[in-house]
């Protein structure tokens, strides 16, 4: 039996016993690019119809997202007086409004993914990639007690605040990825191998 085929057998035998019990990743617009290279972070059988592609390094691939369960963009900065642009704290700001909006506790958390090196090239009916990527991600919970104090103040000294939910958690990682894709007609199959090194764990 040819080498060949034994990895072909071998990547088709990993993924009938993993397919069923990974858990679905987020799909972002590049998967419905048309003629886009990286789809294969998404889907590892994938190949693109040219022979091989070199991504550049920082702004190859750039991502960054986030997310909030109440408060939006708008809320933290809007259109004042005169379509002059103010923030929750400007003196005009209805800031009962802007704690009125928040639950009890914000939670923030936000993902960045830097590429560093992206590349692949075609052998026959065989697709191989290669990518280095810096990877980080923060989850924040701050008490909505925290910006009623900073916004309202404390009064005349009696009020109580409650900071015992305020958390936050900061990841970072290297991310080594090399993958492998084979084309018979029109179905494609492949796999991707990852290599996570840990550069920083933050949690308080």
């Amino acid at each position: 039996m040819k080498f060949r085929n034994i990895i072909h057998y071998f990547f088709v035998l990993v993924y009938l016993m993993v397919s069923l019990s990974l858990p679905a990743q987020m799909v972002s617009n590049t998967f419905f690019l048309h003629h886009q290279p990286l789809k294969h972070q998404w889907n590892p059988s994938y190949q693109p119809v040219f022979d091989g592609y070199l991504g550049l390094p920082l702004i190859g691939d750039l991502q960054f997202t986030n997310g909030s369960n109440t408060i939006a963009l708008n809320d933290l900065i809007f259109k004042g007086t005169y379509t002059t642009n103010r923030t929750f704290l400007h003196p005009d700001a209805d800031k009962n409004a802007f704690l009125y909006k928040m639950d009890r506790n914000w939670q923030l958390d936000g993902k960045i993914q830097i590429n560093l090196i992206d590349a692949g090239f075609r052998s026959k009916n065989d697709f191989y990639t290669f990518s280095i990527k810096e990877r980080m991600q923060s989850d924040w919970q701050i008490p909505r007690d925290f910006f009623n104090l900073l916004m309202v103040g404390n009064g005349k000294g009696n009020k109580e605040f409650q900071f015992n939910s305020f958390s936050a958690q900061m990841d970072a990682w290297l991310e080594t990825a090399f993958g492998y894709s084979h084309k018979i007609k029109n179905l494609s199959y492949g796999a991707k191998l990852k290599i996570l090194h840990g550069q920083m764990n933050v949690t308080a």
